[in-house]
C-alpha cells in the first residue's frame, strides 16, 4: 500500500474522485480515483435508469462534494499502478474532518449513509 496527502479537486460522482496528489520532494500529479469496496449509483441517464436511483447517485456525489471539500487532511491508499476501468487508480480514500484528529473512511461513511452498496471485484 502507498499512501498520499492529497487535495481535492472535483468529483464526477460517488465513486470517482479527482485529487492532487503530493508524491514527496514537491512533486504534485493530478489523478483520479475509483473507491474500493463500494459502488454509488451513476448520475447520468443510462438505458432503463429510474429517476429515484439518479437522485440517489446525486445525493451521494453532493455528499463527498461537501464532506472532502471541507476536511481538514486527506489520503489516498493505493496500490501502485492498480487501476481498474478508464485507467483509474484503485484507492481507500480517508480524511481528517475539521476540529477533529480522528481519520475516517470515505467508503465505511458512504455505507453508513446509504448513498453505496458493497462491491466487491
Amino acid at each position: 500500500m502507498y499512501k498520499y496527502r492529497a487535495e481535492y479537486l472535483s468529483n464526477y460522482d460517488g465513486d470517482t474522485i479527482t485529487f492532487m496528489a503530493d508524491l514527496g520532494f514537491k512533486t504534485f500529479q493530478k489523478i483520479r480515483v475509483r473507491l474500493i469496496g463500494v459502488n454509488t449509483e451513476e448520475i447520468r441517464n443510462m438505458k432503463n435508469s429510474v429517476a429515484e436511483k439518479i437522485e440517489l447517485g446525486f445525493k451521494a456525489k453532493n455528499f463527498v462534494q461537501e464532506t472532502l471539500s471541507t476536511a481538514e487532511i486527506i489520503i489516498i491508499k493505493t496500490r501502485k499502478d492498480k487501476t481498474g476501468t478508464f485507467g483509474r487508480y484503485l484507492a481507500d480514500v480517508l480524511y481528517v474532518p475539521k476540529g477533529t484528529n480522528q481519520e475516517v473512511s470515505l467508503s465505511k461513511i458512504l455505507l453508513n449513509e446509504g448513498l453505496a452498496v458493497e462491491y466487491k471485484r
